[in-house]
């Protein structure tokens, strides 16, 4: 096991102090084509389907080394660590194309980065299915979104680009108990006033929203649901187990026919890697057919016109704590924006789920987060649910997720048009949001304690 201890951190606030604050900051949506998901469907007619999807990230510009080298990291709301990728080169063209628009550090082209570590792994030389998950420690000059410079800054860098296209801004929880989170790390460095983020992640190229340290109340309407961070189910690695993982308490589908069936819930993971969310398999059949799906033995049963969401109706409903989150089936057909693809041709943003070898594991992807505005609280270990509506923006500090409330009516009157899912909350007694009086312009310190492996 090696311990690695960060770099010293040189901080700039311009114009207001840090304390108490949020950095408010753009995300830029960025798909590429995902591998076929290895998940099949047994039919009682025995035949196997699987199914491929985008793969949606939401980027924010970095800048490490000297001279600069601008690279995109993902928002992870798993991982919690600062991660780039330390070269594109991989026999996978289309991951080596992917990888260069993200870009890639290079340690020996920077005057002030220095290798600190290897990863530790003790692989056998035969081993060659882990060598994309190789990875080295440096430490580096860390510009984010161009506010200003963290100097000797130590992060990870990935060894090839066969697993991964770009890098990652760990926002979950801590994955052990001596590593803080970054938001923890935010926190203690005065930059943020609250170990949580509310995110949006819009449909739009550039419409997300990340506010680290605060809620922008422009994105949602009414107050904000509590609901609580639970354990995660028996038998997941332990990797998994920090996640943001909630129970869903109910689900509820429109059926082709205008009927309308619902089910008792699961426990879910909310995650950021794709756009599709899975659910169990009779639930995830009946939205499928209620958008139009029939013919089950097509290898490409998933992929359907995109004008089918001008016409279809129904949603996807999910009870959370009193809250209703409801997905139109129109936002769940998602354009197939990969190589190859036809025009015109969408995908069902929906997956039967993902087995170990004993169960099933549910997740909801970011769909459900461009349908629903989310806080995610560490503090409370909680996440706060509101309906997903947009306008405008208005970014305040996070204090108490009951004592915020969102500044939209329902149809985003305050100027751009409002989005066609959210959900709705069991009451609206939730009082007004405390508020900044500015914005403040701050720089992003992911710091770390320590980083162990």
């Amino acid at each position: 096991m090696i311990s690695i201890s960060l770099g010293a951190l040189h901080v700039w606030a311009l114009g207001v102090e840090a304390a108490g604050g949020f950095i408010s900051l753009p995300l830029t949506r960025h798909t590429i084509a995902s591998a076929p998901s290895q998940a099949f469907v047994k039919r009682q007619t025995d035949t196997s389907l699987s199914v491929a999807h985008n793969r949606d990230h939401y980027l924010i510009d970095v800048d490490v080394g000297t001279p600069k080298q601008r690279v995109q990291l993902a928002v992870d709301v798993i991982g919690s660590g600062l991660t780039v990728m330390g070269t594109c080169d991989t026999p996978r063209y289309s991951f080596s194309s992917e990888c260069r628009k993200t870009g890639a550090y290079n340690a020996s082209a920077s005057t002030t980065g220095m290798f600190v570590a290897g990863d530790g792994y003790d692989f056998d030389e035969e081993d060659t299915d882990m060598s994309f998950a190789r990875f080295n420690y440096y430490a580096d000059d860390v510009t984010i979104a161009g506010l200003g410079t963290l100097k000797n800054k130590t992060f990870r860098a990935w060894n090839s680009s066969e697993g991964y296209t770009h890098g990652y801004l760990g926002l979950g929880f801590s994955q052990n108990s001596t590593e803080p989170s970054i938001l923890d790390n935010l926190v203690a460095e005065g930059l943020i006033g609250a170990p949580a983020f509310g995110v949006t992640l819009d449909g739009g190229i550039d419409s997300g929203s990340l506010v680290l340290g605060g809620v922008n109340t422009k994105k949602f309407s009414g107050p904000l649901t509590k609901v609580p961070v639970v354990d995660a189910p028996e038998g997941v690695e332990d990797w998994e187990r920090n996640k943001y993982w909630i129970n869903i308490d109910g689900v509820a589908v429109d059926n082709e026919n205008g009927t309308r069936s619902s089910w008792d819930g699961f426990k879910a993971e909310i995650q950021t890697a794709y756009a599709y969310s899975t659910i169990p398999f009779h639930m995830f059949m009946a939205a499928a057919e209620g958008m139009g799906v029939h013919n089950w033995s097509d290898p490409n049963w998933d992929i359907i016109p995109c004008s089918r969401r001008d016409t279809v109706n129904g949603s996807l409903d999910l009870q959370i704590s009193g809250f209703t989150a409801s997905i139109p089936y129109a936002d769940l057909i998602i354009p197939y924006e990969v190589p190859g693809a036809k025009e015109g041709d969408c995908y069902i943003a929906l997956s039967e789920g993902q087995y170990y070898e004993e169960f099933p594991v549910w997740s909801l992807g970011t769909v459900f987060l461009n349908s629903v505005y989310t806080v995610f609280d560490q503090g409370s270990k909680a996440v706060w649910m509101a309906k997903h509506i947009d306008c405008g923006s208005e970014p305040v500090a996070f204090t108490k997720g009951d004592e915020i409330r969102g500044q939209c009516d329902g149809a985003g009157s305050s100027g751009e048009s409002g989005s066609s899912g959210g959900g709705t909350p069991d009451n609206d007694d939730g009082s007004g949001g405390s508020r900044m009086a500015v914005d403040m312009v701050l720089i992003l310190g992911a710091v770390l304690a320590s980083l162990a492996v």
